[in-house]
């Protein structure tokens, strides 16, 4: 699950990435002013990198805690019992060991 979840994360900051270098890329006349994108263009780029960005922060986030908690459990050796909820402000994770 915690790889899975890294690789979305990876897939997401490769968005991110390629959102901002296609803005920073873009021809622009000597006061800095961007000719190379409409405005469209560029609101969409700013609205894809902030959410590709925000995503993959999320994911690397919950994928490395999932991957954390795997290794935890195989080397302790002891299969725990997992709950997950989702709340209006969140998702909870709870876990039990017997």
């Amino acid at each position: 699950g915690g790889l899975v979840v890294l690789g979305a994360a990876a897939t997401a900051g490769l968005f991110n990435v390629e959102a901002r270098r296609s803005f920073a890329s873009a021809e622009r006349m000597p006061d800095g002013t961007i000719t190379g994108l409409t405005r469209p263009q560029a609101q969409a780029l700013e609205a894809t990198a902030r959410t590709s960005g925000l995503l993959a922060n999320i994911g690397f986030g919950v994928g490395g805690t999932l991957l954390i908690g795997a290794v935890v459990t195989w080397l302790v050796g002891l299969p725990p019992s997992v709950t997950v909820a989702m709340g209006p402000t969140g998702v909870l994770v709870a876990s039990t060991f017997p």
